[in-house]
């Protein structure tokens, strides 16, 4: 196939014309331009393609490889001066006609969409308010629990706290409420806490004193280790040590009396 025809009657010039005269047009046009490479390359390509394999009629020379890429490119050119004069008028009476269209259906078929996810959420939190009320009640509950523990403790404290303030202070007893009494702790703890801290406030409220009834050292013994069970389950640290030291030295000054007592 001749390639030599494109470059006769002044092609070149016409293509020239073309890519300023499209650039000056599409200029304002972004997507029109890619569009317009795009096809640009395409033409290239199959051009370029077409020129080198395809059959030649008659006696007409082969191509060189050089001679069809020119061609090729002068036609590519041709293509992109043209495409970038035509798409940007025809983008614009799309965009006035058919586009305004697809665009209004667009948008009635997002709003049908969200109305449809509307409504599922809708009955989704329908079905799922049985739970909510369930989980709602629970938390109520626990809440009230560890409420009513803490009052049990503070109503306590209230009336011991003239008779223990310089064992058990205020400060210790917020303190031991803050850290294991909080609410983020299940309630069965809190109650557990609650009981330990009320047996605290007893036992600094009674002096750490066995009662009367204890007349043997048996009997003492008993009300030792009862007593030091007791203490082994406080939480805090140097606190059950305090009560440790101190129920020892008790019980040491109680075992000697007892014993000056029993003596002849």
């Amino acid at each position: 196939m001749d390639t030599s025809e494109p470059f006769v009657n002044g092609w070149p010039v016409v293509l020239l014309i073309l890519i300023v005269c499209g650039g000056c047009v599409v200029e304002r046009h972004p997507r029109c331009r890619a569009i317009g490479k795009k096809l640009a390359v395409w033409t290239f390509l199959l051009s370029f393609l077409y020129f080198v394999f395809a059959p030649n009629s008659g006696d007409a020379p082969s191509p060189n490889l050089i001679s069809a890429g020119i061609a090729s490119l002068i036609l590519a050119g041709m293509v992109l001066g043209v495409s970038w004069l035509v798409l940007p008028p025809l983008s614009f009476v799309y965009d006035s006609t058919l586009g305004g269209v697809f665009r209004s259906l667009k948008r009635l078929a997002s709003a049908s969409r969200e109305r449809r996810q509307e409504r599922r959420r809708i009955r989704q939190w329908e079905r799922d308010r049985p739970e909510r009320e369930r989980e709602s009640a629970n938390r109520l509950n626990a809440q009230k629990r560890r409420d009513d523990a803490k009052a049990a403790c503070d109503a306590l404290f209230a009336l011991a706290a003239p008779e223990i303030g310089t064992r058990f202070s205020k400060q210790d007893y917020i303190e031991f409420v803050s850290k294991y009494m909080a609410d983020t702790a299940p309630p069965e703890v809190v109650e557990e806490r609650a009981e330990q801290l009320k047996a605290i406030i007893r036992q600094h409220q009674e002096r750490v004193e066995p009662s009367r009834s204890q007349k043997s050292l048996q009997e003492l013994s008993a009300w030792f280790e009862e007593r030091l069970g007791e203490i082994q389950s406080v939480p805090d640290e140097r606190l059950r040590k305090t009560l440790i030291v101190q129920l020892k030295a008790r019980y040491s000054d109680l075992t000697s009396t007892m014993l000056a007592e029993m003596s002849p």
